[in-house]
């Protein structure tokens, strides 16, 4: 079963790019992230970029495009990773740090996406034009395409464990909720 899973994504991420030759005209995406957030950046502290990981395409088994795990116990080569993290859309926005304790729209949908424990469905409209191809880093995991984040919505129910809603919503230490996590 789990075979069949692995071939079928990665046989749809190398469809999708021939399915969409105009990668340039596209501006909304309605897809599932597999829940996957990206934070970081080169700008200056407390500028960060974040940004909502999903295929270009709804795929059920989104939850595969970053399940390193399964990569490892189903021994996926370089390739079959990389093509699952290049059909991934890194719609992406600026925030500061602290913007957390603000509930602002796009951090609090971003919130939403990392901490669920199951795949979110998500509508996507971006700001620019894709780029697509990698970022050279030696640090980040891979992903392919990105561009700016113009607006976005949860448009499915976002499942939280018990244990994670609690940590979020009680105001404790890190390292103390990193332990009760654990």
């Amino acid at each position: 079963m789990t075979e069949a899973i692995k071939f079928e994504t990665v046989k749809k991420v190398a469809d999708v790019s021939f399915k969409i030759k105009d990668l340039s005209k596209i501006s909304k995406v309605d897809s599932i992230s597999p829940p996957s957030v990206f934070i970081g950046s080169k700008l200056k502290y407390p500028l960060v970029n974040v940004g909502i990981l999903s295929p270009l395409n709804k795929d059920n088994n989104a939850w595969l495009y970053d399940d390193a795990k399964y990569w490892a116990e189903n021994n996926l080569n370089i390739e079959e990773v990389m093509s699952l993290r290049n059909g991934l859309l890194n719609s992406r926005f600026q925030a500061k740090v602290s913007d957390i304790r603000l509930n602002k729209k796009f951090v609090e949908v971003a919130k939403d996406v990392a901490i669920s424990s199951k795949q979110v469905d998500v509508e996507i409209e971006l700001k620019n034009r894709l780029i697509v191809g990698r970022e050279k880093d030696k640090i980040l995991t891979p992903h392919g395409m990105r561009a700016g984040l113009k607006n976005v919505a949860i448009t499915g129910n976002v499942k939280v464990e018990k244990q994670v809603d609690k940590v979020i919503n009680d105001e404790i230490k890190a390292s103390e909720a990193i332990e009760f996590l654990y």
